[in-house]
């Protein structure tokens, strides 16, 4: 079986929030984690002293208000590109959590994403379809994204998807916004949740290398292309 390298990347559009709000979102997101699995109850910035969840709104404000775009002339705030923050987990494997947020650009989408490690204890308790659909919850509760998905990369390398919208995974998560997709493959399970539905291509550990597995995914992502 290949070993698959595993990533989250939940995307939504333009959407202007304070930095508190952000900070607040976040706040959410890494307490529901927690609440998940152990692996995501500590995080540090920049290798520094690992801090226990809840991390807290106001530490949160700081670090994300840090993470702004500044022009070169003036370093003045570029406002409509939102705020920005990178954690690493203090577990043995390490996850990387980084947010875009507040970003009301129409060139850039605001976006979560999660790395996961490929081998190791905490690998071998995520990499799980019942524990990653829980984590697809709590990213969908913690930021209303229009679009998301949890695969891997060699997924992405065979399933091709000319953009980010139009990718489908392991686990793929589709807003309201995309409700009239119909005739979707038999194989996905499909959860309706708050805001949309999540379409889970096999309830078995992910491998690209499995047809079954890719069969699926491989026609979503022909449909979502063809909404783009």
């Amino acid at each position: 079986m290949t070993k698959e390298v595993f990533f989250l990347r939940f995307l939504w559009g333009p959407r202007p929030e304070s930095l508190k709000r952000c900070a607040g979102r976040l706040d959410a997101f890494l307490s529901e984690l927690r609440s998940i699995d152990n692996a995501f109850a500590a995080w540090r910035r920049d290798n520094t002293t690992a801090f226990q969840v809840p991390l807290g709104v106001k530490r949160l404000e700081g670090w994300l208000a840090e993470g702004v775009n500044r022009n070169d002339v003036g370093k003045e705030v570029i406002a409509e590109l939102g705020f920005a923050l990178s954690l690493t987990s203090s577990e043995e494997s390490t996850l990387t959590l980084r947010v875009n947020c507040g970003v009301y650009s129409s060139w850039t989408n605001n976006c979560c994403s999660i790395e996961f490690p490929s081998t190791g204890k905490v690998a071998d308790r995520i990499l799980r379809a019942d524990i990653l659909t829980r984590v697809a919850k709590a990213t969908v509760l913690a930021w209303q994204p229009d679009h998301g998905v949890i695969t891997s990369h060699q997924c992405s390398a065979r399933s091709q998807p000319p953009s980010f919208l139009s990718e489908a995974g392991w686990i793929t998560y589709l807003s309201e916004k995309y409700n009239h997709l119909s005739q979707l493959p038999s194989q996905l399970t499909t959860e309706n949740i708050v805001g949309g539905r999540l379409l889970v291509a096999t309830s078995d550990r992910f491998d690209s290398t499995n047809a079954q597995h890719m069969k699926p995914i491989m026609v979503l992502t022909a449909k979502l292309s063809g909404e783009r």
